[in-house]
């Protein structure tokens, strides 16, 4: 009786450790900012590359990355070498504590010969009780006892983890924009 109750509490204490998620000593997390508004923008050269190649890897990529250019974007001007679009994410914390959310963003991307820029801004939570600031992240739908114990966590690993998600988001565009100067055969 007493290896039975032993290996319960054996069993039960390492199930319990084993789903500690593991915090980095200091919770705190600076996303790029503008006007205190969380904010990214990028600048990319690419030398070889001309302004009609870009902008057509740039819409390219809108219509593969959203789904569709039409529905997403707000303005496609070839001439200005400017795409505007609306999108959106999901993204998981990095600890799984919260489950998937997502956000919306609107993405600005001009061309010009041999570089581009990428702006994303008016970043919004789009999860659960309707729209939030992804900027003054909010917890209260939780319980009130896990939202002044974790709060602070919560916090740290969702912008963690949208922070990862939108830094992909940019990768495959850079990716898409790189390739444009390869011969397409």
């Amino acid at each position: 009786m007493k290896k039975l109750l032993l290996l319960i509490l054996t069993t039960f204490s390492c199930v319990v450790i084993a789903q500690t998620p593991k915090w980095p000593d200091s919770l705190n997390i600076t996303l790029p900012s503008k006007k205190g508004n969380i904010f990214y923008e990028h600048i990319i050269n690419i030398d070889s590359a001309s302004k009609d190649q870009l902008f057509n890897a740039a819409r390219s990529w809108f219509s593969s990355t959203f789904l569709s250019a039409k529905s997403v974007l707000d303005l496609d001007d070839r001439s200005a070498g400017k795409l505007i679009g609306k999108g959106n994410l999901s993204y998981t914390g990095l600890q799984k504590t919260f489950g998937e959310r997502r956000a919306s963003f609107i993405i600005d991307i001009t061309v010009k010969d041999g570089k581009y820029r990428v702006i994303v801004y008016d970043i919004k939570d789009l999860s659960e009780n309707g729209y939030g600031d992804l900027n003054l992240y909010n917890f209260e739908n939780l319980h009130p006892e896990l939202r002044q114990k974790y709060k602070a966590k919560f916090k740290y690993d969702a912008l963690s983890s949208f922070d990862q998600s939108i830094k992909l988001l940019l990768a495959s565009l850079d990716k898409a924009l790189k390739d444009a100067t390869k011969d397409a055969f």
